[in-house]
């Protein structure tokens, strides 16, 4: 079910089995740059001579979500008002995205997106986005902050807004929540002045770890499979598998077999395949909110899930 109104799509999965109601909210970002994002997140000070590619883009993305945590769960008291939990960011295929949990209700949804909508001004935002560049060992320009705040502006135009959850709406709710929350946001101008981030002129850094090519929700699909059937860490970068283990190769007794057995043993008794699998993801990170809307206007059920693993690790 989807409703539209101002910059924001908002689409919902209903799912009964939930146990709270999750939202995502996410736009594009260019530049963006999963391994730094990992490290701002982290908190990791950076010993780089230079920045790594979309640092600061990357940086004010994060500093955006940052500002977002302290209007919604900076203290108990803030939290005890907006009810939302949980809260992390991620970024898959260019497009940065905000998670969290709240009650399983409109009034709920209706309040944690108005605040998010309300507070999506990074042009406010230089403090934060100073600290983050000086711990990547950067030293933060006023005119590339100009113009990543810019593009990011630009990009706030089209808001994406994913939930799924135990929740009672119809679409004139939904239309409603929609409107009340949109209407927060404010479109704003262009800044004067800015100057291209100087990390752009470096190259995007891959991993040293081995890589499984997958894309659409393939990439938590397998993902999955593999941190259940496996003790490494594994992690997903817009479609690329990423598994923390030099020289990792895939193990000799994956074959079609052991993933029939793991998908009728793991998902054969879900009754709402579909809403189970996109409610799962929302959760993970590895896949951005306009994916799973995506899919979720598709027929989809184990035998297809079956096929997908087997095709993406080549079984």
């Amino acid at each position: 079910m989807d409703a539209k109104s101002g910059n924001l799509h908002l689409h919902l999965v209903p799912y009964a089995k939930a146990a709270c109601l999750q939202v995502m909210v996410g736009f594009k970002v260019k530049n963006i740059n999963w391994f730094v994002l990992n490290k701002l997140k982290r908190g990791e000070p950076c010993g780089c001579p230079s920045l790594a590619h979309g640092s600061e883009a990357t940086s004010l993305a994060f500093s955006l979500y940052k500002f977002i945590v302290s209007k919604l769960n900076i203290s108990a008291g803030i939290q005890e008002k907006s009810k939302a939990v949980n809260i992390n960011c991620f970024t898959q295929n260019e497009m940065f995205f905000i998670t969290l949990q709240t009650l399983n209700n409109g009034s709920a949804l209706r309040k944690v997106l108005s605040l998010v909508e309300k507070n999506l001004e990074p042009e406010k935002l230089f403090p934060y986005y100073k600290a983050c560049i000086r711990l990547l060992n950067g030293t933060p320009s006023k005119e590339e902050f100009i113009s990543v705040a810019n593009d990011i502006n630009e990009s706030l135009s089209k808001v994406v807004c994913l939930v799924s959850g135990k929740i009672n709406l119809d679409l004139p709710k939904l239309k409603m929540i929609a409107e009340t929350a949109s209407s927060k946001f404010k479109a704003k101008s262009k800044l004067p002045g800015g100057t291209k981030p100087a990390s752009l002129d470096s190259s995007p850094n891959d991993s040293e770890f081995g890589v499984l090519k997958t894309k659409g929700m393939t990439a938590t699909f397998v993902a999955d499979f593999l941190r259940g059937n496996t003790q490494e860490i594994v992690a997903v970068n817009s479609g690329d598998i990423l598994v923390y283990k030099q020289n990792w190769k895939m193990p000799a007794a994956f074959d079609k077999d052991k993933v029939n057995f793991w998908v009728t043993r793991n998902y054969e008794k879900i009754a709402d395949l579909k809403p189970a699998l996109i409610y799962i993801a929302m959760s993970r990170g590895d896949v951005d909110p306009q994916t799973i809307i995506d899919f979720s206007g598709q027929k989809f059920t184990t035998s297809d899930l079956s096929a997908e693993l087997k095709s993406a690790m080549k079984l």
